[in-house]
């Protein structure tokens, strides 16, 4: 099996972008803790707890998940469109002087 490196870095972007739209941080002030979801975009947030206790409610705004997705198959889109330009650009020779 052949894999070149365009290949491999496709592959690594991929996952980078799927780490991404699922990464959660943990966002904690005196009165509540939550977790929020999406890179660059916040597309959810899962509220644990509140100063009445403990709580599981969820919060997805599904316009902003659409976009943080579609922000990442653009970003994999255009380095793919990039190493297919690279690919398919001819190697520049020099012409020999005709005699």
């Amino acid at each position: 099996m052949n894999i070149g490196i365009r290949t491999i870095i496709l592959i690594i972007l991929g996952v980078i972008g799927t780490f991404a739209i699922v990464y959660g941080n943990v966002y904690s002030i005196p009165d509540s803790t939550e977790v929020r979801y999406g890179l660059p975009l916040t597309w959810g947030t899962n509220i644990i707890s509140t100063i009445a206790g403990p709580v599981d409610l969820w919060r997805v705004d599904p316009v902003r998940l659409g976009l943080d997705v579609s922000f990442w198959f653009l970003v994999l889109i255009t380095a793919s469109a990039i190493f297919n330009y690279r690919r398919g650009k001819p190697k520049e020779t020099r012409a020999r002087p005709v005699l």
